[in-house]
């Protein structure tokens, strides 16, 4: 227990200060919606805040605007104080010039991350998630918002580590040891979407780097759960209308929001599930094609291309393929399954998806309440998930 503990302060608030912050590298990989794997593996891996042409690169490759200029880590300037909040440095930044600060109450000493610049329009959809889901569980509390010379912030919960830290912990561990912690953090994440859907929100960016651990309350409690975040490019359901191809993480995204669509439940589903998949396996077949392409929409493209390939045709038919491919015909038949039956591919409407059939698939009991789940899954994640931090 100590080790787990003392392996733990890493990632966690109020244990270690540095529980969230990025190097260069991956701060850009998340700004862009690039692999961080990719860049592991990459010709020239960026090294620990050294290599800084190779983010920018990056940034070339997913199409961002005027990405020369783009400033990060601590070459990037932030404001001193957002309201009663004193900035303490970025932990995290987004294309549109927006950053995520640690930050820490004028008054009650109180850490929390504060986002500033942001869109009007996801502000109010925190808002209106806030309202309409007080207190659920594995959704970042909003503390605070207002205006800060001329545009909004947002204050919220401090939470830990994404998902792509997680999997560099996961390495060492067999793949049914990994297979084991993958469902329970799957089933965790799927009942937040469950929340978000019921409430006739799609949060249309599911992927590791949009779903962090920390602990509820904020800190007093010692358990630790994951965290859905960034409502950034969310939308009401129905009636929202087509999102566009690039908006997203192309590995991550379904099928049917790589054509433009308008998202649905089911497309959340199915980037929960390309995440399991990479969660489970350490890596997927296109993450390192943005390396190779230089029109974002055409990469998003032959990312869906690939996908559509193996949910219509099979995962078996993979064994054949070079390795890269071929470990992927080796994911567990439950897995596969809940792919299949997120029925994202359907262009037709659909029943509302069936929860309680997906988390059984994942290895939930049947029969619980929400909240009896969420013990569950609670006891089962510090007996599979916490051992390998």
């Amino acid at each position: 227990a100590g080790e787990v503990t003392a392996g733990w302060a890493h990632w966690m608030p109020g244990v270690a200060e540095q529980l969230a912050e990025l190097d260069a590298w991956e701060e850009v990989c998340r700004a862009a919606g690039a692999s961080t794997a990719g860049l592991f593996k990459s010709p020239q891996p960026v090294t620990r805040g050294v290599d800084l042409d190779r983010p920018h690169r990056v940034l070339r490759l997913a199409g961002a605007k005027d990405w020369e200029n783009i400033e990060f880590g601590s070459a990037a300037k932030r404001p001193e104080q957002i309201g009663d909040f004193v900035i303490k440095r970025a932990i995290g930044k987004g294309l549109g010039g927006g950053a995520v600060y640690l930050a820490q109450h004028f008054h009650t000493q109180e850490k929390v991350a504060v986002k500033w610049p942001l869109p009007a329009e996801e502000l109010g959809m925190w808002t209106r998630v806030q309202e309409q889901l007080p207190g659920c569980m594995g959704l970042p509390q909003l503390f605070d918002s207002g205006m800060h010379e001329g545009e909004p912030y947002a204050v919220t919960q401090l939470l830990g580590a994404d998902l792509t830290k997680v999997i560099q912990r996961f390495d060492p561990w067999d793949r049914l040891r990994r297979w084991r912690g993958v469902r329970v953090l799957g089933r965790m994440v799927l009942r937040r979407l469950e929340a978000l859907h019921s409430a006739g929100i799609v949060h249309c960016d599911v992927s590791p780097y949009n779903v962090l651990l920390g602990r509820p309350g904020g800190g007093g409690c010692e358990d630790v759960v994951p965290y859905i975040i960034d409502f950034g490019l969310a939308r009401s359901w129905p009636g929202s209308g087509p999102l566009g191809a690039e908006h997203g993480t192309a590995e991550f995204a379904s099928v049917r929001a790589a054509e433009g669509r308008e998202r649905r439940p089911e497309d959340d589903l199915e980037a929960l599930g390309w995440t399991m998949v990479w969660l489970l396996l350490g890596d997927l077949p296109w993450c390192e094609w943005q390396f190779e392409m230089k029109v974002h929409l055409e990469l998003v493209a032959r990312i869906r291309a690939a996908k559509l390939r193996i949910l219509q045709e099979g995962w078996w038919k993979l064994r054949s393929l070079e390795p890269r491919w071929a470990m992927l015909a080796d994911i567990p038949v439950e897995l596969s399954s809940f792919m299949k039956t997120s029925n994202s591919l359907s262009t037709r409407p659909t029943p509302p998806p069936d929860y309680r059939l997906l988390a059984a698939l994942l290895g939930g009991r049947r029969g619980l309440s929400a909240e009896e789940a969420e013990r569950e899954d609670l006891r089962e994640f510090r007996a599979h998930v916490w051992p390998m931090l």
